[in-house]
């Protein structure tokens, strides 16, 4: 059984949230700190709601809007690829 659509969201925050700095960053005040001070996921109604939090939080956020476009992926003769099933929203 694969991973539900939440499950990976969760994942990619709790990996987002998890980022920090390392010992040897360029910005030696930022060592250790999360790289991100926020991170939201949003789905795409709420996209709007997603541009207002970057815009009024501005420092170093991370917001994951996932699309809900299917994918088909192929492999043919060691070739990869993928197909792409776009969602259209009204």
């Amino acid at each position: 059984m694969g991973l539900t659509t939440k499950q990976v969201l969760e994942a990619i925050q709790a990996a987002l949230v998890a980022m920090v700095f390392p010992d040897d960053y360029v910005v030696p005040e930022f060592v250790g700190q999360n790289v991100f001070e926020r991170v939201d996921v949003y789905d795409v109604p709420r996209l709007e709601q997603a541009m207002t939090d970057l815009l009024n939080y501005k420092n170093r956020i991370a917001l994951v809007v996932p699309s809900y476009e299917r994918f088909t992926n192929n492999a043919e003769g060691g070739i990869l690829s993928e197909e792409c099933h776009p969602r259209h929203y009204s």
